[in-house]
């Protein structure tokens, strides 16, 4: 039986090229990063609009955003809209749902509001307009929320493996994720009825490598966190 889980277990890595996994993920993982920035700065720009003074609606906007906190339109909805938009099997499926986060934004309006008006007010004498005040002194201002909705954006995606399971078929496997992948492996290691695996010379249990599986999922984020936490301090 030990013998029979091993060859089942060395034709599923064969099936899948790790190799290939890493290197797919990491060019998609860049090309996420790049849409993330995109993704922040209009996230933030809303949040901006949003606190500055009175505009017509203002209210309205700002309970709009809270009522889409608690309630959604549900799975169904949104695959039948990704369907209609023709994304299914595309990268962008895996972005725009996601592009504008009420929460996200509700974060910002409220940091924003933290910043002296005073500062933004010497900048409007000075004949600063509304873009570049935002750009120039409110941004730099806002390093800590801006790490940190930057970081909680990066997490969503690295551990998003249920859009890639409803969206994207084995067909355009070049865009799923890596956590898609190790729950793919975690599946097949629950499928091998054996609690040792023999690989080459040696004995691996599969508790063992649900264990690597995991550190390989949570590692590199960790990494990213320490990374951006200590960003943000010397900016600060």
């Amino acid at each position: 039986r030990s013998s029979a889980a091993s060859d089942v277990y060395k034709r599923q890595i064969n099936a899948i090229s790790m190799t290939k996994i890493f290197r797919q993920y990491f060019c998609m993982q860049n090309q996420k990063g790049e849409t993330d920035s995109y993704v922040r700065f209009i996230n933030a720009l809303v949040g901006y609009a949003l606190s500055r003074g009175k505009f017509p609606g203002k209210d309205k906007y700002i309970y709009l955003l809270l009522f889409t906190i608690f309630f959604s339109g549900g799975l169904i909805p949104n695959y039948l809209v990704i369907k209609e938009l023709n994304l299914l099997n595309n990268f962008w499926a895996l972005i725009l749902p996601n592009i504008v986060s009420a929460w996200n934004i509700l974060i910002f309006k409220q940091f924003f509001l933290g910043i002296p008006a005073e500062i933004q007010e010497a900048a409007t004498v000075d004949g600063i307009g509304e873009m570049r005040l935002f750009t120039s002194i409110i941004l730099p201002l806002s390093t800590p929320v801006v790490a940190s909705i930057g970081l909680f954006t990066m997490v969503a995606h690295w551990n998003n493996w249920f859009d890639v399971m409803i969206y994207i078929d084995q067909a355009h496997s070049a865009l799923w994720t890596l956590q898609y992948y190790i729950m793919i492996n975690f599946n097949n290691l629950a499928q091998i009825d054996s609690s040792v695996i023999e690989i080459t010379g040696g004995g691996v249990t599969q508790e063992t490598l649900r264990m690597a599986l995991t550190i390989t999922g949570f590692l590199p984020i960790l990494c990213l966190f320490l990374y951006t936490s200590d960003a943000a301090d010397d900016r600060i």
